[in-house]
């Protein structure tokens, strides 16, 4: 004959737990450190004593680019702070299109070189031909090329942004030049 079978006991329902079980774990008995008397501070720097800040990258320049322009397809250039752009994206400058678009462009410099890239006539070439296609299409871009350097082989990346100047017609871009390092393969 078969023995009947026992269901085991039901166990109670846990509740929810609503706080972190580190909370709930006692605290070990541990001295109190000593006091740490802690130095004077010294004080404030002049602003020109002062590190200068930390470049910061493409995407953070795309941001506030996006933050400038807002609802519009391109941010009016009267907006553009030129001294953050100099702080914090070093090797950036402006070409400026006119409506004619027939004139030489303007290239102003908006931030101080950094010495990483060497303004060869095939690099200046390179960075008027993608600003006049951004200013044409009034669209944001973005090129990597690799140029001939004094030093072998130099990968550099380019960020343009477009800025539009309603009153005289013109289209200014935002051009942020830097160094890239893509991997290569070694050629024997």
């Amino acid at each position: 004959m078969p023995k009947p079978q026992v269901a085991p006991p039901k166990a109670a329902p846990r509740p929810p737990v609503s706080a972190p079980i580190i909370a709930f774990m006692p605290k070990a008995a541990t001295p109190a450190p000593p006091k740490r008397v802690e130095p004077a501070q010294p004080a404030p720097q002049p602003m020109a004593a002062r590190q200068a800040p930390r470049p910061h990258d493409d995407a953070e320049l795309v941001a506030y680019w996006n933050a400038l322009r807002g609802a519009k397809p391109l941010p009016p250039f009267a907006l553009l702070d030129r001294e953050r752009v100099s702080a914090s994206w070093p090797d950036s400058l402006t070409v400026t299109y006119t409506e004619n678009d027939a004139a030489m462009p303007q290239i102003k410099r908006l931030s101080k070189p950094t010495g990483e890239i060497e303004y060869s006539p095939m690099v200046t070439d390179w960075i008027l031909s993608c600003a006049r296609e951004v200013a044409r299409r009034g669209q944001a871009m973005e090129d990597v090329q690799e140029f001939p350097s004094s030093l072998g082989l130099a990968d550099y990346h380019l960020l343009l942004l477009p800025f539009a100047t309603p009153q005289s017609g013109s289209t200014h871009v935002v051009c942020h030049l830097s160094r890239t390092s893509r991997g290569r393969v070694a050629r024997g």
